[in-house]
């Protein structure tokens, strides 16, 4: 726990080389990009496709590049969680200004990031689940679908397409969810269990 701690202590040190913030900067930038997704979403634009192409591919890059200056480690990894968390949400929530049911997902995801931040929280270290993984894939499946919606009519999608999309997206997030409940409630056993021996 105590390490755990340390780097997070280590995300607010303004003591970094410039190696060390080349993956940051590339993960950063996917919260500067968030401004103008946000924007094109909420306009229905077909420009936030584009934008989101570039998230996309800054999340894809920052790891890579962390790993290949030997800087990788739990402070690059909770900047990028944080990003996506802020990227996937706010597209979330800037769709469901139009559609309702965007606005279900976006808690949807906040219940799951909240339990994975939870769960690694008690355990002392980042909690990589099965399920847990594809949070961050489902979500920005979900920001691309509310990017896409301007086209969908161009390409074909129907209404009940997107419909089965967004609930097969929600069921993937709810048992992902779940999954890190059931790990904090066997984290929280076992400690119990502990305490009482």
């Amino acid at each position: 726990m105590a390490d755990f701690q340390m780097h997070i202590r280590d995300v607010f040190s303004w003591k970094r080389s410039a190696k060390r913030l080349a993956a940051d900067a590339v993960s950063l930038s996917r919260v500067a990009l968030m401004v103008p997704l946000v924007r094109f979403v909420v306009v229905r634009s077909p420009w936030a496709l584009a934008v989101l192409a570039a998230i996309v591919a800054g999340d894809l890059l920052d790891g890579p590049i962390a790993r290949r200056l030997g800087t990788a480690g739990n402070r690059g990894a909770l900047i990028d969680a944080s990003c996506d968390v802020l990227v996937a949400l706010s597209a979330a929530i800037a769709a469901g200004l139009s559609d309702a049911r965007y606005v279900v997902l976006a808690a949807i995801m906040s219940m799951a990031f909240l339990s994975y931040g939870t769960l690694s929280l008690i355990i002392g270290r980042f909690a990589y689940t099965r399920l847990g993984r594809y949070d961050g894939v489902v979500s920005y499946g979900v920001v691309a679908a509310a990017s896409a919606r301007p086209l969908f009519a161009m390409i074909g999608v129907t209404p009940a397409t997107e419909w089965i999309f967004l609930c097969l997206s929600a069921l993937i997030l709810a048992v992902s969810t779940a999954e890190n409940v059931a790990g904090i409630v066997a984290k929280g056993n076992c400690c119990l269990e502990r305490e009482s021996s």
